[in-house]
């Protein structure tokens, strides 16, 4: 077992799947009898070269063969927040009518090599999660209170996905519809008291090196609209980043450096409306 911190503060936590704050006690819970650490396995999978999003000279990996099977040179996590079992069938339906062709999700549950499940998302002090309790419970493996991110009542914080995946090589996105800063994004790759500290979010990320950001949220790296007038964007380009602000400006990104990309003050359009507005769709990418 990977006792470094097992779950307590700024380090690996053991029991990667189901731990359980108990009174004042974080359990470790064990995955088909034996305890599972993130940074070993990580360490251990050799997979230095992955990446999250679709930017090409970002992504390049190499193959790696382990245990008679190739092991992936990239990883998409998708995350259709607040999503219920029934948007998946209406969308499936709007996707008929108006494209003349399902969707790709629902295909991916016909096929019958396609793995699916269920996962219990549920926050420490609510049977109704919230965005940053879900998704910490992704970033950290444990459970949180709702409007946390990667951090436990009593205060301590939880080592992000992303930070092992950086200590193993790999290059990371994160690419939304929201605001860059949002619960969900932020709690693969952040710590913080409260989702609502978007602007200490989007200092996180700078400090932390995520490789590609795609999102609204623009009024939390300008210094127009941040409380302490930092300029955290240009802060991001003086460092190296690509900060595209439009949809032409993203297509012409240089493919070999690092991505910061804010097309909306807030969050960004919904597909519905950047249909229906040539306006929108020429200043804001879909992503």
């Amino acid at each position: 077992m990977d006792q470094e911190v097992s779950g307590h503060g700024e380090g690996d936590q053991s029991g990667w799947y189901g731990q359980n704050w108990i009174g004042k006690r974080f359990t470790p819970a064990k995955l088909l009898g034996m305890s599972f650490s993130r940074r070993q396995f990580i360490a251990r999978s050799s997979l230095t070269a992955g990446s999250l999003v679709a930017a090409p000279a970002l992504i390049q990996g190499r193959e790696v063969s382990g245990g008679g099977a190739s092991m992936p040179r990239r990883i998409l996590h998708l995350v259709s927040d607040g999503m219920s079992q029934g948007t998946l069938t209406c969308a499936d339906h709007l996707a008929h009518l108006i494209r003349g062709r399902g969707t790709v999700w629902m295909d991916l549950y016909n096929r019958p090599e396609v793995v699916t499940g269920f996962m219990d998302m549920r926050s420490l002090n609510s049977l109704v999660t919230d965005s940053s309790a879900a998704s910490s419970s992704w970033g950290s493996g444990s459970r949180i209170a709702n409007g946390a991110v990667n951090q436990l009542p009593d205060g301590r914080k939880l080592t992000p996905l992303y930070t092992l995946l950086g200590e193993a090589g790999w290059k990371r996105g994160l690419v939304t519809t929201t605001e860059i800063t949002h619960a969900t994004p932020a709690g693969f790759a952040t710590n913080a008291r409260s989702r609502n500290d978007a602007e200490e979010i989007a200092v996180q990320y700078f400090e932390r090196g995520i490789e590609v950001l795609l999102g609204g949220g623009r009024k939390y790296v300008s210094p127009d609209s941040r409380k302490d007038r930092r300029d955290l964007l240009k802060e991001f380009e003086d460092a190296g980043w690509a900060v595209p602000r439009t949809a032409q400006e993203l297509v012409s990104a240089p493919l070999n450096r690092r991505w910061m990309g804010t097309f909306a003050e807030g969050h960004l359009p919904y597909v519905v409306d950047l249909a229906e507005d040539a306006d929108l769709r020429r200043r804001i990418p879909s992503l």
